[in-house]
């Protein structure tokens, strides 16, 4: 048994749920899981319908849907299937449901790169990570970073960090509870 295929209550149970909402300053943020789209797994179909009834629970307020890996490289009607971004089949109708519904904000960190783009009103921003440069390069900025997403009624104020950011970021955590530990010290360069 693959594990994307085992039943999902043991799984849920071990991770955690693999979608969520959050809704904070005036903004819906909905995480789901990217490896579903395309699979053709039951997981997939409920995913999508719980993604529409999130999208349209949001009555007016600014979404943003974060998803490991992004939806294209360069163009949302790209091609063939490729393992860096969500399969073009599934694409298209997520695509779809996403401009349907207002979708502002789409962002994912899979390529380890950094990269700010608008498509069809639509803003898709690929975060870097802390610790792993990029072994190749999408178009983005391959360099290991934060990014700072800070959501506000306003609007959303994208940072990518700075050198110092990160160790201002880790003690505002920490101080918050959410950490107990800054994974990013041990990178001088970053802190």
């Amino acid at each position: 048994m693959h594990l994307i295929s085992a039943p999902r209550k043991p799984i849920d149970s071990f991770f955690g749920a693999d979608r969520w909402i959050l809704d904070t300053e005036g903004w819906r943020i909905v995480g789901v899981n990217a490896q579903l789209f395309g699979s053709s797994l039951t997981r997939e179909d409920e995913q999508n319908r719980w993604l529409e009834e999130q999208l349209i629970a949001a009555t007016g307020r600014p979404i943003a849907l974060f998803l490991h890996k992004p939806l294209f490289l360069e163009d949302l009607n790209e091609g063939p299937a490729s393992a860096v971004c969500v399969v073009p089949l599934a694409r298209a109708s997520l695509v779809d449901m996403l401009h349907q519904r207002g979708v502002s904000l789409v962002v994912s960190g899979h390529l380890y790169q950094y990269r700010d783009r608008t498509f069809n009103g639509a803003r898709h921003l690929w975060v870097p990570d802390v610790a792993f440069a990029a072994q190749q390069s999408h178009g983005g900025d391959a360099r290991c970073g934060l990014t700072l997403l800070d959501f506000s009624h306003d609007g959303v104020e994208i940072t990518k960090g700075p050198k110092g950011l990160s160790r201002t970021i880790w003690r505002r955590s920490r101080a918050m509870g959410a950490i107990d530990s800054c994974v990013t010290c041990r990178y001088r360069q970053l802190c």
